[in-house]
């Protein structure tokens, strides 16, 4: 009997983890904080979405305004905050002859059992205009 309830529970707990997937985000650090002269910095965040060529993906707040950082690792524990995890960083360096730049880049993952709640709590400034200009729906009662 001791041998049915440890497989049914067992069996529970590996369909449980089943239903359950990984996915991904990265963010970008931009120079877009609070002014020129700031320290602080805006991050854009890139989670699958369809993006057009002049798409403004900075993570905006629930007033349209740039969610502002102190330093990466602060986006990174904002990020945390909604589940997200670090993954793995990467760089990307282009131009030449001592008029180059670099581009960091942080890749993040988030186990969720549905997919439209992985994006829960990011929003970027191109859907956040999306969702403006799109009518009202009127709650019937």
């Amino acid at each position: 009997m001791k041998k049915t309830i440890l497989l049914c529970v067992a069996l529970l707990a590996v369909s449980a983890l089943s239903a359950q997937h990984k996915v991904y985000c990265q963010i970008t650090k931009t120079n877009d904080g609070k002014g020129l002269f700031s320290n602080s910095i805006a991050i854009s965040i890139d989670y699958g979405q369809i993006r057009g060529a002049f798409s403004d993906d900075r993570l905006v707040d629930e007033n349209g305004d740039n969610v502002v950082f102190n330093s990466m690792v602060d986006a990174m524990n904002y990020m945390s905050a909604l589940g997200w995890e670090f993954e793995q960083a990467y760089t990307t360096v282009s131009g030449s002859d001592g008029d180059t730049s670099s581009k960091v880049y942080w890749i993040l993952s988030k186990t969720v059992e549905d997919e439209e709640n992985a994006t829960e709590g990011l929003k970027s400034a191109e859907i956040y205009y999306e969702e403006q200009k799109a009518p009202k729906k009127i709650a019937t009662q």
